[in-house]
């Protein structure tokens, strides 16, 4: 990293800056640390702040600060030196999105995904948070150790407050929403937009409507279609969707979390051990054995009206009322044990004096068609839990394992409070993430995976 020039500052407020990490068209982003504190990222800012009679930086300030740190470069601190705003975030130590692709190709495979996911993974706790990015692009996306992380967030309005539609596209426009080209105020859907934009380069390293000169872009962006190059199903489909020309058609970013974690069509793996609670059954039969009680009125039917025959035949040979009172018409309670055709059975009882009801089979010893033996069930894995955004949903940040107080999964906040999660929350959270009322949470070491029990393949 370079050093400091002669004209930087080497502090700002109770940060000692110490090295440039990089200059850009909105100012200067100095390495800077407190004392005996970690690391931070400084942005000094070129531009004198407008007019801010309702201090719309504060507020915006504020407002970033309480987004959840996960996936994101939290922020720390702001304040001004002399006509210039400066803010302090989260030092992440890691390239930028941009200049990954160039040097060492677009994203394949499984690193797609996980930057898709982690991303918009990023906008719905920017968004939950009231905050929109507004200049959602790959130089604002760090590959960290531990993840990608999304900065520089809430930062555009910030700044600009009311400036025009001219100068607020000047920087990045290959990656700004159609209702950018517009006065008029901006909401999450211009960065479900600019995120779609931005994965579109990932996979293919160019933007969807390229990046000649800026009325071209421009053009593109309100009136053609993206060019998405090779990006593959599923996810083609949904960027797709995110660019809708019409900022109402387009997924929110839950909705995007949700379809990139639980993709349309995907096959669960099957496992092969059998799931703690496997002795609990779904209410009524599953769909492929319905017709079996129908199957089961059929033969009783067919032995009915073999019996009544029967009947009729001793009569017109001469044989006794007497000796065909035996032969009764079976119950669909006793065609459970009716024999098989291949099986030989007498046409007389062998004790034509003994009542017949008296030796029909216990309730217990054979079973109606309303007490089918309960369907064996198996163990089908659905995949990780991905309980971050699960603790978004109730209020908290993110999700973390830890082994005190107890150990489990907690939900957690950036103020440090926590909440561990029972059973029943983490049995609540598989069937939220999965829509799947049987599916069941488990430990696989430390992390969060969910699975379902379904009724065993008969042939």
């Amino acid at each position: 990293m370079p050093p400091l020039e002669p004209t930087d500052p080497r502090r700002l407020g109770v940060y000692h800056l110490t090295e440039r990490l990089g200059e850009g068209g909105q100012g200067v982003v100095y390495l800077g640390r407190t004392d005996g504190g970690p690391q931070v990222a400084v942005k000094l800012f070129h531009a004198q702040p407008p007019d801010d009679p309702d201090d719309m930086f504060g507020r915006e300030m504020e407002a970033a600060k309480q987004v959840a740190r996960f996936c994101t470069a939290q922020v720390l601190d702001s304040g001004t030196i002399g006509s210039r705003r400066y803010i302090v975030s989260e030092y992440i130590d890691g390239p930028p999105l941009s200049r990954v692709v160039a040097e060492d190709g677009p994203r394949r495979g499984s690193a797609l995904d996980r930057l898709a996911i982690a991303t918009a993974t990023a906008l719905v706790a920017l968004h939950d948070a009231g905050v929109v990015h507004r200049d959602f692009k790959p130089q604002n996306v760090l590959l960290g150790a531990d993840g990608p992380r999304v900065i520089d967030f809430g930062i555009s309005r910030a700044l600009t407050g009311a400036q025009t539609m001219v100068s607020r596209a000047v920087g990045t426009p290959a990656y700004m929403a159609p209702e950018q080209l517009q006065p008029g105020e901006l909401g999450p859907a211009a960065d479900v937009f600019a995120w779609a934009s931005t994965m579109v380069f990932a996979a293919t390293g160019r933007p969807p409507f390229g990046n000649e000169s800026i009325p071209i872009v421009f053009n593109r962006i309100a009136h053609e279609p993206p060019r998405l190059g090779t990006v593959e199903e599923p996810l083609r489909s949904l960027l797709t969707a995110c660019f809708a020309k019409d900022p109402a058609s387009r997924p929110s970013a839950h909705e995007i979390l949700d379809r990139l974690v639980r993709p349309t069509g995907s096959t669960p793996r099957p496992p092969a051990l059998a799931p703690p609670d496997a002795t609990t059954t779904p209410h009524g039969p599953p769909p492929g054995k319905r017709r079996r009680p129908l199957i089961a009125a059929g033969a009783a039917a067919a032995i009915a009206t073999a019996a009544i025959v029967l009947v009729v035949a001793r009569l017109a040979s001469g044989d006794s009322p007497d000796k065909t009172a035996s032969v009764v018409t079976p119950s669909p309670s006793a065609t459970a044990a009716a024999p098989r055709p291949s099986e030989s059975t007498p046409r007389r009882t062998a004790t034509p004096t003994r009542s017949t009801r008296s030796q029909a089979p216990s309730p217990s010893a054979t079973p109606s068609p309303s007490q089918k033996p309960k369907p064996k069930l198996i163990r089908t894995v659905l995949g990780p839990g991905h309980f971050s955004a699960y603790c978004v949903k109730l209020g908290w940040e993110w999700v973390e394992y830890r082994e005190t107080p107890t150990p489990g999964a907690y939900c957690v906040k950036n103020k440090g409070a926590t909440m561990r999660l029972t059973q029943p929350q983490l049995d609540a959270g598989c069937r939220w993430r999965f829509t799947d009322p049987r599916a069941r949470h488990y430990f696989k070491g430390k992390s969060n995976y969910c699975y379902t029990t379904k009724p065993a393949q008969t042939s």
